[in-house]
């Protein structure tokens, strides 16, 4: 895996999502365009991560992806639930939605596995990954010291303050792909249900999910 290929892999994915946009109607504030708008959200946090790992400034990378994680559990959880649900509505009026503790509102894991393919170990697992990943990646939305030192030499106790030099914080492309361009893939291959993929274009994207997961 190359850092060349995870940009051939966003650009694709960016395709992909604009052919999506003759199924929305942009005069409604439904499920699909809820959905479209999220899936963008998501290519641009991709891309914006791309951009900061080049330079291995590992605070806004961070970031980024605690962005594209809150994405993809937002589409996880609309795909879930009610076209009229009041979640949605409240989305577009400019709340903060999440899942709420439990499962009131949203599927059992049980339920999650039957819609997603997968078995109920592999839900919990999925959770509990995202989970301990969020976890690390707070740390880099807070003014922790480990945030503040990101940026830092060691040596000199300088700051890099126009990111002028490369830093050896940059992540290698596998690490890269499978932490944060496989949740983008899932963006949009989660709610086909909802706005549909072409088979070429489901095939391809679960090509290169693969090749990522593939890559270890």
């Amino acid at each position: 895996m190359t850092s060349g290929r995870l940009s051939e892999i966003l650009a694709y994915a960016v395709q992909v999502h604009i052919s999506l946009r003759q199924q929305v109607d942009f005069n409604l504030e439904d499920k699909k365009h809820a959905i479209f708008l999220l899936q963008g959200g998501a290519l641009t946090a991709l891309a914006t991560a791309m951009e900061f790992n080049q330079i291995g400034y590992m605070v806004p990378r961070a970031q980024q992806k605690r962005m594209i994680d809150e994405i993809v559990d937002v589409i996880n959880f609309f795909d879930e639930i009610d076209d009229d649900a009041r979640q949605i509505k409240a989305w577009f009026k400019g709340k903060v939605v999440e899942r709420e503790p439990g499962n009131k509102g949203n599927l059992t894991e049980e339920e999650r596995a039957t819609r997603y393919y997968f078995s109920p170990d592999q839900v919990k697992a999925f959770d509990k990954l995202r989970k301990e990943i969020n976890k690390v990646m707070s740390d880099f939305m807070h003014p922790t010291l480990r945030a503040i030192r990101a940026n830092v030499s060691k040596s000199t106790n300088l700051f890099d303050y126009f990111h002028q030099t490369t830093s050896s914080q940059a992540m290698n492309p596998v690490d890269f792909g499978n932490l944060y361009t496989v949740p983008v893939l899932d963006a949009l291959l989660i709610p086909v249900r909802i706005l549909m993929l072409t088979e070429a274009q489901f095939n391809q994207l679960r090509s290169c999910d693969k090749e990522l997961e593939n890559s270890y």
